[in-house]
């Protein structure tokens, strides 16, 4: 383990990331993408960093409901939209 940090920071030191305009937090983060398997089998593509889905999302149900209450606004009421 010793010499496996050794030879990332002997990595880093060689590819300070102000050479490359990017963050230290982003070397590290690439770094450890990387750990353990061979560069050219990384996956380097952009990921999100949020959940899929957003926590204050309604189910599927609820959004019809909602879309259907509007049509019927729209159509039927002075209300409307």
């Amino acid at each position: 383990m010793e010499n496996e940090m050794r030879s990332y920071v002997s990595w880093y030191n060689e590819h300070r990331p102000l050479r490359f305009h990017v963050a230290k937090s982003t070397v590290e983060l690439w770094v450890n993408r990387a750990h353990g398997k061979r560069l050219d089998r990384v996956d380097w593509t952009d990921r999100s960093a949020g959940p899929k889905t957003p926590h204050n999302r309604v189910s599927v149900h609820v959004e019809h409901c909602v879309l259907e209450l509007r049509k019927e606004l729209k159509e039927n009421s002075p209300l409307g939209e």
